[in-house]
């Protein structure tokens, strides 16, 4: 299996994947409300990309590379990024280096590590808050959440040893 991906060629320029204050403004753009709620779009990336959604792929580097383009004139889009993630994974041949790279990012990154941990803490109460029809259904999700997130990392952790 291929190593985990935290580069990406947009536009011709070869960008880092990095957890920045850029990253968390950018983020912002994809948050979505409901009458019960507010989920950040830091929290929407990050469900996303446990649950292995190409289009989360493309939310995180379009966040993740905000700040290489900060001086630039052109700027790139989400079209842009879709498209440099797309010629990746037709390279690889698989999304999951990509991914991979995206929550090591994400859980490693100075700047999100302790969002990370409450997006954890959060799901891991959210089975304890729900209303007694919705506990298992809660759980089960938690648990789900928790063997993806395992599998992304555990096989990072495998190639080092």
């Amino acid at each position: 299996m291929a190593k985990a991906i935290k580069k990406l060629t947009i536009l011709g320029k070869e960008v880092e994947a990095k957890g920045t204050f850029f990253f968390e403004k950018t983020a912002k753009e994809f948050k979505k409300e409901n009458d019960k709620e507010e989920f950040s779009g830091f929290n929407l990336i990050y469900q996303g990309l446990l649950l292995q959604q190409a289009d989360a792929l493309v939310k995180f580097w379009y966040c993740a590379s905000a700040y290489a383009f900060t001086s630039d004139k052109v700027k790139p889009t989400l079209e842009d990024v879709e498209t440099a993630v797309e010629a990746q994974i037709e390279r690889d041949d698989d999304t999951f280096p990509l991914l991979q790279g995206a929550i090591n990012v994400l859980d490693d990154s100075g700047f999100f590590k302790r969002q990370s941990k409450m997006f954890w803490f959060t799901m891991s109460q959210s089975q304890k808050l729900a209303k007694e029809e919705e506990k298992e259904k809660a759980e089960n999700s938690y648990q789900l959440m928790k063997d993806f997130h395992a599998m992304i990392r555990e096989d990072e952790k495998a190639k080092a040893k």
